[in-house]
């Protein structure tokens, strides 16, 4: 079999497992009443939101197509076909999908309770005798309804955003909303810091969580990519820069807005003109001895982009360690 086809065949192959599993799981989804429709008030997706996942998905099965099956292919390696399995599963797979479910989600509201969806974008209903809080998830940017046997999301991408809001407070408890979020909800506070806020407290949350799973995914990729100190360095710098204006919205919070722009404008332009380094750097060694292809610059990128990643993560903890032991030491 030509070394083409195989790569193409294992992109294929990590596309189409990954879009089975989501796919069964949908359709093994738990059936909703037959009268949950009527006098349902729906609630969808912002129109701009909407048909930039759809450009997402368009974009996605486009990368895909180039990538796995267009990159020409002259010797066979195995590496090859793994690196084009996982591009499938991500690039294919995740990528397609999660443009997908921003185009065709919505929210549901009557006298029932609710109809939201899993992490994974599958439809689940609560009903409102079922509810028992109601907060905002900073990672996933949404209302969290939690349950006694689980626990949905509705997006705050949805238009009617305030009537949505009303809504839940007509057929629920005031106790029932976070203490943060019931704050915010009765004040004229700005809606964007307080997302702002909850997303940076969520990334602290699961820092140390997803700097294992980076580690391990970097520690995996030099089976693939001989390591390059220099490149790695440059990258993790390029974490340090790009986190410093989540964690100076967060420690001052009350900074004036035009800072707040030019330090997110500074972080965002030394986060990419770095990783542009890093990458370069990588692939003139890589060249130098002689283990350069088409794959390993993709590769390369990923590589670069966890090793940023990872030491955003890394910057957090040690934020937060600092932080909260100078907030103690002030206290005592």
């Amino acid at each position: 079999m030509e070394p083409q086809l195989i790569v193409s065949l294992s992109g294929l192959l990590g596309m189409t497992v990954t879009l089975m599993v989501i796919g069964i799981t949908w359709l093994k989804r738990k059936p909703l009443n037959s009268d949950f429709n009527q006098d349902c008030k729906v609630f969808y997706i912002r129109p701009e939101i909407r048909f930039l996942g759809l450009f997402l998905a368009i974009i996605s099965i486009t990368v895909m197509t180039l990538v796995v099956f267009l990159i020409p292919v002259e010797e066979f390696k195995p590496s090859d076909w793994v690196m084009a399995f996982i591009f499938g599963i991500f690039i294919g797979g995740f990528g397609s999908i999660s443009g997908v479910m921003l185009f065709i989600i919505r929210a549901k509201v009557n006298k029932h309770g609710v109809l939201g969806y899993s992490a994974l974008g599958i439809p689940r209903f609560m009903a409102w005798s079922d509810l028992n809080l109601i907060e905002f998830s900073g990672g996933m940017q949404s209302y969290k309804l939690i349950g006694c046997s689980g626990h949905i999301y509705v997006s705050t991408l949805i238009e009617k955003k305030t009537e949505f809001i009303a809504l839940l407070k007509q057929n629920i408890l005031p106790e029932k909303f976070e203490i943060d979020l019931k704050s915010h909800l009765n004040s004229n506070d700005c809606p964007e810091k307080f997302m702002s806020k909850k997303h940076f407290e969520s990334m602290v949350k699961h820092a140390p969580t997803a700097s294992i799973l980076l580690t391990f995914f970097i520690t995996f990729s030099f089976l693939f990519l001989p390591p390059y100190a220099y490149a790695l360095f440059i990258s993790a710098l390029a974490g340090i820069m790009l986190i410093g204006s989540a964690t100076a919205r967060y420690i001052w919070p009350n900074l004036p807005s035009y800072w707040l722009i030019i330090l997110d404008f500074l972080s965002i332009m030394s986060m990419s003109i770095l990783s542009n380094l890093a990458w370069s750097k990588y692939t003139l060694y890589l060249e130098s001895q002689n283990s350069i292809d088409n794959y390993t610059q993709v590769f390369i990128m990923l590589q670069t982009l966890g090793t940023t990643m990872l030491f955003v993560f890394l910057t957090l903890i040690t934020v937060k360690k600092m932080y909260l032991t100078k907030k103690i030491a002030k206290h005592k």
